[in-house]
């Protein structure tokens, strides 16, 4: 395990084989909310360290295991796909998977469920009332 010194005070952890690949770029530190995250500027994008680590797709979610966001290495890191609307993983709790519909430039919150399909499912329910008939669902069943 290497220590990745960031400015702020911060340390990043990552793999002995990750080292020299890493130390390639310049990092800094961003929080959002409650969590500080190394990134980097690469080829002119942010690219946030555990996602360069894992090089991910855009549609994939990295999770902290431990949830330090700070702790890289990649035993810490997993990668999270669910593919439905309006669905995301969360870590707190016993529930992992939370619920919203985004209508007028606001983002309702339906709640947190055991399975990426629970949420999903009330996801298509609240887009049903919200739009109708021309709800984009992820069970489109639900509209016959």
């Amino acid at each position: 395990m290497k220590e990745l010194v960031l400015p702020q005070n911060k340390r990043a952890l990552i793999d002995d084989a990750d080292y020299e690949r890493v130390s390639q770029h310049h990092w800094s530190v961003q929080r959002v909310a409650n969590h500080w995250y190394a990134f980097a500027t690469i080829d002119g994008d942010r690219c946030y360290l555990h996602r360069f680590l894992l090089q991910c797709p855009p549609s994939e979610r990295v999770k902290h295991i431990d949830g330090d966001t700070l702790n890289n290495q990649r035993a810490n890191l997993d990668t999270v796909t669910n593919g439905y609307l309006g669905v995301s993983y969360v870590a707190k709790g016993k529930k992992h998977w939370k619920a919203t519909v985004r209508f007028d430039d606001k983002q309702k919150y339906l709640g947190v469920f055991d399975t990426a399909e629970e949420a999903a499912w009330e996801r298509d329910k609240a887009a049903i009332e919200i739009w109708g008939p021309n709800a984009k669902l992820n069970f489109p069943e639900l509209q016959e």
